[in-house]
């Protein structure tokens, strides 16, 4: 007698334990055939058409340095409301390593027209010249920007 529920459990068991797996394998076949690299990029990158635009670049900024050495400063000095917003970007995040590279991603990030930096010239700290906008991102520099 006491055979019987063991083998009422024991199919019940293995029906639930079938069930599971058959459940998962759909799963991550339905996961697999689904992922794109193109649809990972337009994720990541489309900034939401609800988030609002900025005007004014020093309205927001990054607060802390990141963990690595390998970081690139923008300084913005905001003349209309005599503001200032002292920004740290890694470098490593970037796939564009180039001046203009790394504004275009900050401005995507901070949600404004990147050309409001990129029409004035900005100065390395580095060099202390007028930066070329199209020249490498120097490692620890800071980019110090005007803004009207």
């Amino acid at each position: 007698m006491s055979f019987r529920p063991f083998i009422k459990f024991s199919v019940i068991y293995l029906i639930l334990f079938i069930l599971l797996h058959v459940g998962i394998f759909i799963l991550i076949k339905n996961t697999q055939k689904n992922y794109s690299q193109e649809n990972l990029n337009k994720l990541i990158y489309t900034v939401s058409k609800q988030r609002q635009k900025i005007d004014d670049p020093c309205q927001n900024k990054f607060a802390k340095d990141p963990y690595t050495q390998n970081y690139y400063k923008i300084y913005i000095y905001c003349n209309s409301s005599s503001k200032t917003s002292t920004n740290t970007i890694d470098l490593d995040a970037i796939n564009d390593k180039s001046i203009k590279g790394v504004i275009t991603e900050f401005a995507r990030i901070m949600n404004f027209d990147p050309n409001l930096l990129l029409v004035n010239g900005c100065i390395s700290t580095e060099t202390g010249q007028i930066v070329d906008f199209n020249s490498q991102a120097i490692n620890k520099d800071t980019l110090k920007c005007n803004y009207n």
